[in-house]
């Protein structure tokens, strides 16, 4: 989101940030307070505390929600 928010790639989606953050949304960001969270092609997360999660929902995205499952069971991670 620190990233995305100054190019406008967030306007007019819902998106997340690490706490402190969301205060440099324009009123075009709908923010969440979810770990994750996606809109359309957008995928942002909270930090480092969702990295897994995170990670696990690129792998659904990229693969498969098989993929995923399984490697956050090898992993020993709730998904």
């Amino acid at each position: 989101a620190v990233v995305l928010t100054p190019q406008g790639i967030l306007d007019g989606k819902k998106a997340t940030c690490y706490p402190g953050y969301e205060k440099e949304f324009t009123d075009k960001v709908s923010f969440s307070q979810e770990a994750v969270v996606e809109d359309g092609h957008i995928l942002t997360s909270r930090g480092p505390g969702s990295a897994f999660q995170f990670a696990l929902e690129l792998v659904k995205k990229l693969k498969s929600p098989e993929v995923a499952q399984k490697l956050a069971q090898g992993m020993l991670v709730s998904s």
